[in-house]
Formats: C-alpha cells, sequence, structure tokens
C-alpha cells in the first residue's frame, strides 16, 4: 500500500496541508527525504567541544570535509554519539545550521527529540528552518511508566502532523529503558509523513519482524549497530545508522555494498573483523570514539561533563582491537 493512498482524518490532512504550506515556503532549500532514499550508511558524528567546553566548530570544518570524501548517504547530527542531552536548545540549533553548511549534498539527519510532545515540535521545525533534512525522535523516556503504546502513538503522531520535515522514529533502549512497542511502530509507518526506523537495541528478531510488518508501505527500518549491518541486510533493513562509520567510512560502505550485490562471502569476512572493534566502541561510549577519532587523525576533542574521558588503559584496548583485525594497523598504540 503507498502512504500517498491512506484515508486521512480531516485533523491529520488539515495539518499536513499547514505543515506542506510552511516546508514549501521556507527559505532554506532542502533535500526532500523518502524512505526510498533512507539507504546506504549514516555515520552519526559526535559533537566535537573544545578544552572550554564549547561547539568547537573548527572541529567541525575540520572533520566534515574528510568524511564528505566517502560514500556515505549523509549525516546523523545529535543522536546519541552527539551528546544531544547535554547541549542547549540554541546550541542545537546552531550545531544543525553550521553542519548543513559542511555537509554538501548529503542528507542530514538531526535528533530533535524532547521529553514534551511540543518541544519535539519546535525543535524539529527550528531544525528545518536551519537546514535539515529530516529529523531522528526518540521516545520519551523519562516517565517510564507512563509511557503505554497509547502514550508513544499519540506523542509521534502529533509530531509527525506538525514536523516541516519526514520524521523517523528512534529507538534506544539502552539509554531511554524503553523499547518502542513494535505496534507503536507499525501504526506509525502508514503515517505520511513518518519514513523510518533506527533500531538501536541490537534484538535482530525484533528488527526482522518490523521489517516485514512494514514491508508493504513506504517505510524503511535502518539498524543502529555496524554490528548487525548483515544480518539485518537480510531481513529487509536498508542501511545503518552506525558509530563505527565515524571511524571506518569506506569499509562500512563497503560492507553494505557487498550486501547489495549479494557478495555474501566477503560480506561475513568484513563482518567478522568490525565485530570486536564495534563491541568496544559501543562499551566504551562516546569518549572511545572521541578518543579514537583523535588517534586516527580527526578532531575527537572531549565530552562534555558529566560524562568523563576514557582512561588511557581502555583507550590503548580500545586501539588494540581495531589492529589486531587488520584496521589502523600502521599506528602506535
Amino acid at each position: 500500500m503507498n502512504k500517498g493512498s491512506l484515508i486521512l482524518s480531516s485533523r491529520v490532512a488539515g495539518s499536513l496541508c499547514n505543515t506542506l504550506s510552511r516546508y514549501m515556503s521556507s527559505g532554506h532549500l532542502h533535500t526532500r527525504v523518502t524512505s526510498q532514499r533512507l539507504r546506504g550508511i549514516f555515520p552519526p558524528i559526535p559533537t566535537p567541544f573544545d578544552d572550554k567546553g564549547k561547539i568547537s566548530y573548527a572541529g567541525l570544518s575540520e572533520n566534515i570535509p574528510i568524511w564528505n570524501q566517502y560514500p556515505t548517504t549523509g549525516y546523523l547530527v545529535q543522536g546519541s554519539n552527539g551528546e544531544y542531552p547535554l547541549l542547549e536548545a540554541e546550541e542545537r540549533i546552531d550545531l544543525v545550521r553550521q553542519t548543513k553548511l559542511l555537509c554538501g549534498d548529503k542528507i542530514l539527519m538531526a535528533g530533535s527529540g524532547c521529553e514534551s510532545t511540543q518541544a519535539t515540535i519546535n525543535m524539529s521545525n527550528r531544525m528545518s528552518d536551519v537546514g535539515a533534512d529530516c529529523v531522528l525522535v526518540v521516545n520519551p523516556y523519562y516517565y517510564k511508566s507512563q509511557m503505554t503504546s497509547s502514550a508513544m502513538i499519540k506523542h509521534f503522531e502529533a509530531v509527525a502532523n506538525h514536523s516541516v520535515i519526514p520524521i523517523i522514529l528512534y529507538n534506544m533502549p539502552g539509554n531511554t529503558g524503553l523499547n518502542i512497542p513494535i505496534d507503536v511502530v507499525v501504526h506509525m509507518s502508514r503515517h505520511p509523513n513518518c519514513i523510518g526506523l533506527k533500531d538501536s537495541g541490537s534484538d535482530i528478531t525484533r528488527i526482522s519482524r518490523l521489517c516485514n510488518m512494514t514491508s508493504h508501505v513506504d517505510f524503511s527500518v535502518m539498524c543502529g549497530s555496524a554490528a548487525i549491518l548483515q544480518a539485518g541486510y537480510t531481513t529487509g533493513c536498508t542501511g545503518a545508522i552506525s558509530a563505527l562509520a565515524n571511524l571506518l567510512p569506506q569499509e562500512i560502505c563497503q560492507l553494505y555494498n557487498y550486501c547489495e550485490k549479494g557478495d555474501w562471502v566477503n560480506a561475513t569476512e568484513l563482518q567478522k573483523r568490525l565485530l570486536e572493534p564495534n563491541t568496544f566502541l559501543a562499551h566504551y561510549g562516546v569518549a572511545g570514539l572521541k578518543g579514537t577519532l583523535d588517534w586516527i587523525g580527526f578532531y575527537g576533542g572531549p565530552v562534555r561533563p558529566p560524562l568523563e574521558p576514557l582512561a588511557p588503559a581502555d583507550l590503548a584496548v580500545l586501539r588494540q582491537k581495531f589492529v589486531s583485525n587488520g584496521f589502523f594497523v600502521n599506528r602506535d598504540y
């Protein structure tokens, strides 16, 4: 079923008309993102800070032109690796604005999630105003016991109805303590302005079910970890939003290309080599990502408190996992 054939209530249709009107009147040029364009690899780029704790736009300007050289589809700013909960509202807007100036023709996805529905709508549209092409919306999670399927559906529907640009659901149970229920994802997959899901739960059975249950509508499921890219692809995932792609963009894109071509021998071999680096990168988190970026010649910089930098011994362990699997073999660790 094509989403355009759905019969919408007058309330929803009116909201979408207003949304489209605002989109068309915007003074900013967007890449119109559909579910069909949510394919390939999106690095969730970290937010660079300087030694005083301010966003380092010099560091951003150093990193993105290098990443632009790789065949990724786009970038996610202000995902979990972007330390978005630690940013002020105006920092979040300005970071999208500055990234848009640097990312060329790549799709710019921005994390707009807030705890309240109205704040999420406002953040989504402000991010649109400064150049975001689509927004990634994490579920509210502070009031966990009250985040029922009904509450989540009402939240996501309101954001999708009023967001100028398409929304993508973000399931991150490791940080939120909640899985977006499958019935919520299936319900939202039928909304014309909800085009996909990033699932960072790494539960391949759940992801397989979601791919199967949304296969009849225009909706893309993307895995949130390079560790399951091959497995996810075989069940219907259209790509990955993977922290490891900040460090190994060519290799992660190559794995996706092997899957696209059905070259399962090479895909399996590369997937195996990526498992240990990905596992330890996930374990050490943002500090591990930034420390590794510094090591390989990018600007990583400090994390923002209350996060703490990675201990030198832990950073050495993480580096060793890359080298022992054939990555960055000429660098000391």
